[in-house]
């Protein structure tokens, strides 16, 4: 059984949540994410420390109603995160967390959420409304919509925020201009693409459920190598200096692959199938939540070794941090976000 999304839908689940949460910021009456208190009423970050966090569950966030999905940070301190059932994407300030923002509204299922490097536009994919909707975080409008037709999951972003990658559980792979008209190239590779990494060298990789990896050219999606890594793929990360990627096992641990070769070196083995997975800002660790189990495991990334072990509890998924790293924040299905200190 996977808890990976299909072409013949999700499986609805229901957490329970028990007197075993710890302290949970209250909920209170949301506020709109407009022009006056969007991104203008938080100092931008312009010099960071990174760091990560050591590991401690802090608090859960409780304002969602929709089962949180995809997460993500921008530079200026907005969480936001996907409402599957409430069709919208939700969120807080990382400074007042107990406070949520007015919900945006998008198409059905949303599943994936993600900021550009300077935090001034989100973009949502939305799986069954084959979209992905794009946000204005200093105006707080929804602005725009992007057609990607059948479904639209996994994003990621080049860093001078000109072109934005979609995958597909149908196998295809979207690269979209962010210009007038958003022009669009595609490529279909023949199976369920839930992981996707982008470096710093022009380098794109994807990979899919059935155990495949890609590595293609980001302007013309030409598929440039391929490698086969086995278990179940989910997330997909590539290490700071860009010689290894780090593959989520719905099966069981994270799979290490020599990047220059995607083929497989080692395997960090841990007891849970792991989904959604994080590389902490310094580069220091890795966080790799499971859906299964209700856990995050976290670690160290030099040395492939484990570190600790998280219960969360619920149904953890995506995984995002604040500017500096030191807080982590995990999306999770029983209705919350977790945040890691």
């Amino acid at each position: 059984m996977s808890f990976a999304r299909s072409p013949l839908g999700r499986v609805a689940i229901t957490a329970l949540v028990g007197s075993a949460l710890l302290a949970c910021a209250s909920a209170s009456e949301p506020t709109s994410l407009g022009a006056d208190d969007a991104n203008t009423n938080v100092t931008p970050v312009t010099s960071v420390s990174f760091t990560h966090p050591q590991g401690v569950l802090s608090t859960k966030v409780t304002s969602f109603a929709g089962r949180p999905f995809g997460i993500d940070v921008s530079p200026q301190g907005l969480v936001l995160a996907t409402e599957q059932d409430a069709d919208a994407v939700a969120g807080f300030r990382v400074s007042n967390a107990s406070q949520p923002i007015t919900p945006y509204s998008v198409t059905s299922d949303p599943g994936d959420v993600l900021f550009n490097e300077k935090g001034t536009r989100a973009y949502a994919s939305t799986f069954y409304g084959g979209k992905v909707h794009v946000i204005n975080t200093e105006t707080g409008v929804a602005m725009d919509t992007i057609p990607i037709g059948g479904n639209a999951y996994r994003l990621a972003i080049n860093r001078d925020g000109t072109r934005l990658f979609v995958t597909t559980v149908y196998g295809g792979l979207y690269s979209v201009k962010l210009t007038t008209g958003y022009p669009t190239t595609s490529i279909n590779l023949g199976a369920s693409l839930q992981g996707i990494a982008l470096s710093t060298d022009s380098r794109l990789f994807v990979s899919s459920t059935s155990g495949y990896i890609w590595l293609l050219d980001p302007l013309t999606l030409q598929v440039k190598q391929s490698g086969f890594v086995g278990g179940v793929p989910q997330e997909l990360l590539l290490s700071p200096d860009g010689k290894e990627l780090y593959v989520a096992n719905e099966q069981g641990g994270v799979i290490v692959v020599d990047a220059a070769t995607l083929t497989p070196t080692s395997t960090i083995a841990f007891p849970y199938y792991a989904f959604g997975m994080a590389i902490s800002p310094d580069g220091a660790r890795l966080y790799a939540a499971s859906a299964y189990s209700g856990t995050l495991t976290i670690i160290d990334r030099a040395s492939h070794t484990v570190l600790s072990t998280l219960t969360l509890g619920g149904i953890p998924r995506r995984i995002a941090f604040d500017a500096t790293g030191a807080t982590a924040y995990v999306a999770n299905e029983g209705n919350w976000v977790d945040v890691i200190k």
